[in-house]
């Protein structure tokens, strides 16, 4: 389980090719225990982000997670290229990791290993690693628990699920639940992501209808973490997206913006929070 309290934002689209990662890891400075979450193969497929990101703070205890696929893109029948069998849907999702499918087993170990590849490659003893099994899935219960157990066959660290719709649902064999929004409930839950709900910054107004104003994020920062909790911001034009729409275009071809007062404010909160 998760030791400390870590406390970060997520980049879903750090792999993003014109993702500005340099910019974007100033957000880390000086925070004490810093994270970061990453979708992968989304938005792309470049390293160079993450491979920053643990230079940047491998020398403090940090935490690492990655969302082995991408569930809003299935829910939202949008997947596109990146994605792991981009014409599968809900259901099929569901009947090929309940049956064990050896096709769509055969690529989600394929998956793993590369990422383990990756992380095994640039982690440090001071990295907490986690795996989240799709970023906000609609698995039943076998399917989930399914995928959780396929997961743990190449991945040693820990393993989370982030479910989709309403809570509380099963661990399924998972270390802890992920939850998103600007009210998760507390239910199981170590990780908690502002994810789906932007920042009302001074400089811009919200991108999307769901939205949380800037200074009410020390205030959000405050009521969620917690001794041996994750706990990360999230804004929409981060992750290219610029409207009030999930129909924003093929991630892979995205205008990703990540503004310098966006991360000034970002830090701010963090190192704010982990002083208190």
């Amino acid at each position: 389980m998760i030791k400390e309290a870590f406390l970060g934002v997520a980049f879903l689209a750090l792999q993003h090719p014109a993702f500005p990662y340099r910019k974007a890891m100033k957000v880390f400075r000086h925070v004490k225990r810093p994270a970061l979450a990453v979708l992968w193969s989304t938005f792309g497929n470049r390293k160079a982000g993450i491979k920053h990101y643990f230079r940047q703070v491998g020398d403090r205890p940090h935490y690492f997670q990655v969302y082995l696929m991408n569930g809003c893109a299935v829910r939202n029948g949008n997947a596109a290229r990146g994605e792991l069998f981009p014409r599968y849907s809900k259901a099929d999702w569901n009947r090929a990791l309940a049956t064990g499918d050896k096709k769509t087993e055969r690529a989600i170990l394929k998956r793993v290993r590369k990422i383990r590849r990756v992380v095994d490659k640039y982690k440090t003893n001071k990295s907490t690693l986690v795996m989240c099994i799709s970023l906000e899935d609609d698995l039943q219960a076998r399917a989930a628990r399914a995928l959780v157990k396929l997961v743990r066959q190449e991945w040693p660290y820990l393993v989370c699920r982030n479910p989709n719709g309403v809570l509380p649902q099963s661990l399924e064999g998972a270390d802890f639940l992920e939850l998103h929004g600007g009210s998760p409930l507390v239910v199981h839950g170590v990780g908690y992501s502002l994810d789906g709900h932007d920042i009302w910054f001074q400089h811009r107004k919200p991108a999307l209808k769901n939205y949380i104003h800037g200074a009410h994020v020390p205030i959000w920062l405050d009521k969620y973490k917690d001794q041996k909790r994750v706990v990360m911001l999230w804004a929409a034009p981060h992750q290219g997206l610029h409207t009030n729409t999930t129909h924003s275009g093929p991630p892979r071809h995205r205008k990703i913006s990540v503004d310098r007062r966006d991360v000034f404010d970002l830090n701010r909160w963090l190192r704010r929070a982990q002083n208190k």
